[in-house]
């Protein structure tokens, strides 16, 4: 019997991608997975992280999605919200991975996200959805360690890339805020922000708020 587990990294981000993460076991092999004491990946040092993961890979298969700030904002754009987004990249993962059982970390609306999930599912398995998934179930919470590991990853490169530092790209973080606010005409750079996001508009608007009063 395949169980799997499914979280996502970077929901809330205003820089950078959201990565989803498949992470799948025999049943008979749990207890391996137990014996690693796998944590929901908020509740590690970003060190841990990576040596979960390293260890969760030899243990367990893995299905990671990243999908970009660009194909987000596109969505978004044609109706498309972010459960759904996340919705439609977890039914693929099912789909290609064909699991028996499978737990979902779901944060709100779980009816209408799961209705909506069906639509795209062409794998049936048992399905739970739960809230704080990740702190429940071993194999949620090694999708979520893996999940962060490669968002981590993905913030590493974009800022190698631009060469700016973007902290861990989250509106509360004030090292992103201000790489926003600093690199708003930076094409290379304004690619990785989210700009579907309440935060850019406020930000926007700020910023041009100042442009007049200094005008």
């Amino acid at each position: 019997m395949k169980i799997m587990g499914i979280d996502e990294a970077g929901r809330g981000s205003i820089i950078g991608p959201m990565v989803i993460c498949g992470a799948i076991i025999e049943k008979d092999k749990m207890k391996d997975l137990k014996s690693i004491d796998v944590k929901d990946s908020k509740m590690l040092s970003p060190k841990k992280r990576e040596e979960m993961e390293r260890k969760i890979k030899k243990i367990c298969k893995t299905d990671v999605r990243v999908i970009p700030a660009e194909e987000i904002d596109m969505n978004m754009g044609s109706g498309i919200n972010l459960n759904q987004i996340e919705a439609i990249h977890m039914a693929r993962i099912i789909n290609k991975t064909k699991p028996d059982k499978v737990y979902i970390d779901a944060l709100s609306g779980i009816p209408k996200f799961v209705q909506f999930m069906e639509k795209f599912l062409e794998h049936k398995a048992q399905m739970i959805f739960e809230h704080k998934a990740d702190e429940k179930y071993p194999i949620v919470s090694a999708a979520s360690i893996v999940a962060k590991v490669k968002r981590d990853s993905e913030m590493k490169r974009i800022e190698n890339e631009v060469g700016l530092e973007l902290g861990v790209g989250y509106p509360h973080d004030i090292k992103s805020t201000n790489g926003l606010k600093n690199n708003m005409r930076n094409k290379d750079f304004m690619k990785y922000v989210r700009r579907s996001w309440s935060t850019y508009s406020r930000i926007k608007e700020e910023i041009e708020q100042k442009r007049l009063k200094d005008y």
